[in-house]
């Protein structure tokens, strides 16, 4: 029997798989929700142009669900970046730091009174998440026009 979160070596996959498993439904309800408001006609009218299913997807589909799925993917993101209690619940950041990420360290550091570097852990994902939704508003913004 393995001890997936016991170990160094399998501790951050076992995480990521869990945090993974914890956000599908969002992702499924989404993309659902996002694939019932294509417009039927879209795919009546491809298939009067003798588009085989492969291109269906590909022109009519995706384009009609990718908003849907930039918003996702941010939020996914970002939630993922700030997440602490699933980290926290598995592992606390152990075995021996392998599934230490930046919430639990902050953590750490508020609970051990070092605040400075609390704070610096807490300011160091500002601008990697601000990047992260110039870029997908940009891509947003791109696809509008």
């Amino acid at each position: 029997m393995v001890d997936w979160l016991g170990q160094r070596a399998t501790a951050m996959g076992a995480v990521i798989t869990a945090s993974v498993w914890r956000g599908f439904p969002f992702w499924f309800v989404s993309i659902l929700a996002a694939l019932q408001s294509v417009p039927k006609e879209l795919y009546e009218a491809a298939i009067v142009d003798g588009a085989n299913s492969w291109q269906r997807f590909w022109n009519v589909t995706l384009p009609g669900i990718m908003p849907v799925i930039i918003v996702t993917t941010l939020l996914s993101s970002i939630w993922t970046a700030n997440g602490f209690e699933h980290v926290w619940l598995l592992t606390a950041g152990g075995p021996s730091d392998a599934t230490m990420v930046f919430p639990v360290l902050a953590y750490y550091g508020m609970q051990t009174q070092r605040i400075g570097e609390a704070a610096a852990v807490s300011v160091y994902m500002l601008p990697v998440l601000a990047i992260l939704v110039i870029f997908a508003t940009s891509l947003m913004m791109r696809r509008e026009e």
